[in-house]
């Protein structure tokens, strides 16, 4: 009688340790990449692998870790996903009950930028005047280092290929956007575009702050509708206003554009001064306090380093997100 015992329990003990966890397949979902790299503006379609075919049937929904990066369209379990901006987030696929899910990271850039053009202000251009004397950036001291240039090198660097580069001045746009003709702005939008920057805000006045959001969405929008497939982005304010930058980012994000602040640089040693020289188109050295009663507000634009920063932010934006 003990021998048969002993013989039962040897035979179950050896059932058991056949059916160990590592034999055992589990339930689940997976991508079939865990990172996917998507080029701005274009889409593509994400594959799940599914260890039963009957989980394919089931119904699954999805979530973001960062929205306003990729837009989702999840039919029958075909996940078509879209770059609508620079940058990373993380796309989790889930069943409605929460038991399974899978995530995959997905990464968006812009394949490449051929044409780029910088809507601004004196910043970004001003005409030869008494008081300054390069058709370029105010206040850096040659035109290939005000930020517009800078920003064209070090993209040209990035892409490795020149870049039809141009900086607009509309500050007259800030001053009275409501008389500002947008049509000016067909002769220098195409439509063939990769990158549309807007750095403007500095000259709007505090008595028009009402009806500011609703002047830089129109803006915005016209130059959207000439421009569709360009990546666009709405800078904040050199000198800092809070009350601007935050109408500024509430278009951005409206309008699907990449969003940067600039105070960060509203400091002295990001500005020019009256001691700065500035090497003029007419090839002579001139110090920014020879332009008279102008000169203070002159100093007070960013120089050398200031348009460095810039730049450097803004390709920062465009090469690796918000």
């Amino acid at each position: 009688m003990k021998n048969a015992f002993l013989f039962l329990m040897a035979a179950f003990t050896l059932i058991f340790s056949s059916c160990s966890d590592d034999d055992v397949e589990e339930e689940a979902i997976s991508f079939e990449n865990n990172t996917e790299s998507i080029f701005f503006g274009q889409d593509t379609t994400l594959s799940l692998n599914f260890s039963h075919d009957y989980l394919e049937s089931e119904k699954y929904e999805w979530t973001l870790s960062k929205t306003g990066i990729v837009s989702v369209e999840l039919d029958n379990n075909r996940i078509k996903v879209k770059g609508l901006k620079v940058g990373e987030t993380e796309l989790t696929i889930k069943e409605k009950d929460g038991t399974l899910s899978a995530k995959c990271k997905l990464n968006v850039s812009i394949e490449s930028i051929k044409k780029c053009v910088v809507f601004g202000n004196s910043m970004t251009k001003h005409a030869i005047t008494p008081y300054w004397w390069g058709e370029w950036g105010m206040a850096a001291s040659v035109r290939e280092k005000d930020f517009v240039h800078v920003l064209d090198g070090l993209l040209e660097e990035e892409y490795g290929a020149p870049i039809d580069f141009e900086g607009v001045n509309i500050a007259d746009w800030e001053v009275d956007a409501l008389s500002f003709d947008k049509s000016r702005i067909d002769e220098y939008l195409t439509g063939d575009e990769d990158v549309v920057v807007v750095r403007l805000g500095e000259n709007v006045q505090g008595n028009t702050l009402a009806s500011y959001k609703e002047e830089l969405s129109a803006l915005v929008e016209y130059m959207k509708l000439i421009s569709p497939r360009a990546c666009f982005v709405i800078t904040g304010n050199f000198w800092t206003n809070k009350e601007k930058d935050k109408i500024q980012k509430e278009v951005a994000y409206e309008y699907g554009c990449m969003w940067t602040i600039l105070d960060m640089f509203d400091t002295n040693a990001n500005k020019s001064s009256l001691s700065a020289n500035v090497f003029g188109d007419d090839g002579a050295w001139h110090l920014i306090s020879d332009g008279g009663s102008t000169a203070g507000a002159v100093a007070s634009h960013p120089g050398d380093l200031g348009m460095e920063n810039i730049a450097k932010t803004i390709f920062s934006v465009l090469t690796e997100g918000e």
